[in-house]
């Protein structure tokens, strides 16, 4: 019988995956050479385990410098240059006689008056280096008026969710416009649910709102601002339904909901 079977092929792998290659240089190499040999971008990705990005990278740098760009690169800027010199320092001492100038203003300062670009944290590590040379005083703060409190503030878990829709400046191919809805536990900070939609209309916003019930339960209150997707018939039919209590921050005040600051820091 084993003589009448054909003998089973045993294939071996040429290369392991590309990350457990342990030289840099090696597994770059590998992507050359299978290149060479008339793989695609595609397969050389489904081969090595790697992104089809990773591939065009490794070719570009091959095509562009030979051998040596497939060696390891030093990231950051090069040794011994720095933004920050003696004419920087020196700009910023000037500023700083204004004691009401932090690092922000004398950051805009540099730019529109003397054209040199530095980060206000930069800017502020000038200052504090300024203030221990010279003694000079720190900025003043304006006023004496109390933080306000925020108004819906939460004592414990999902006693307040804020939700709110925020237009994305996106770059797809079709010109309509792109939105995305999402919900936010105050208490948390969690952001319970979220969805990028092509409206804002009531049916996307109780769409998203059922995610977050589903897998949280519902809150005590919803904090909404005044749109009518928020206030529509079916929805005040659900918040009634779930005994979820409605509340509005007040107009041209969006600082009150707490939803807002994540829409602040979401890259678009």
């Amino acid at each position: 019988m084993l003589e009448e079977e054909p003998i089973p092929l045993k294939i071996l792998k040429r290369f392991a995956p590309y990350h457990e290659i342990e030289e840099a240089k090696e597994r770059r190499m590998v992507i050359v050479k299978l290149h060479a040999e008339g793989w695609s971008v595609k397969a050389i990705a489904g081969y090595l385990r790697i992104t089809r990005d990773t591939v065009y990278k490794t070719l570009r740098s091959w095509i562009e410098e030979g051998e040596a760009g497939l060696e390891d690169k030093k990231r950051g800027r090069p040794k011994g240059v720095s933004k920050v010199d003696l004419k920087a320092i020196d700009a910023v001492r000037r500023l700083q006689k204004n004691p009401n100038l932090g690092e922000f203003r004398v950051h805009a300062a540099l730019a529109q008056r003397m054209g040199i670009h530095l980060s206000p944290r930069t800017c502020g590590r000038i200052l504090a280096l300024n203030r221990r040379l010279y003694g000079y005083d720190k900025p003043k703060k304006s006023g004496n008026r109390e933080k306000k409190p925020m108004p819906f503030a939460s004592g414990r878990r999902h006693e307040y969710w804020s939700t709110d829709v925020r237009y994305v400046d996106h770059r797809l191919p079709s010109d309509d416009n792109v939105y995305v809805i999402s919900i936010l536990e105050n208490h948390s900070r969690a952001l319970l649910a979220s969805a990028i939609t092509r409206s804002q209309d009531s049916g996307a916003f109780l769409s998203v709102l059922y995610e977050a019930i589903k897998r949280y339960g519902s809150p005590e209150a919803l904090v909404t601002d005044g749109g009518s997707i928020f206030r529509s018939n079916r929805a005040l039919a659900v918040y009634e339904e779930l005994s979820i209590r409605k509340e509005e921050i007040e107009r041209g005040k969006p600082w009150q909901s707490y939803v807002e600051t994540t829409f602040n820091i979401q890259p678009t």
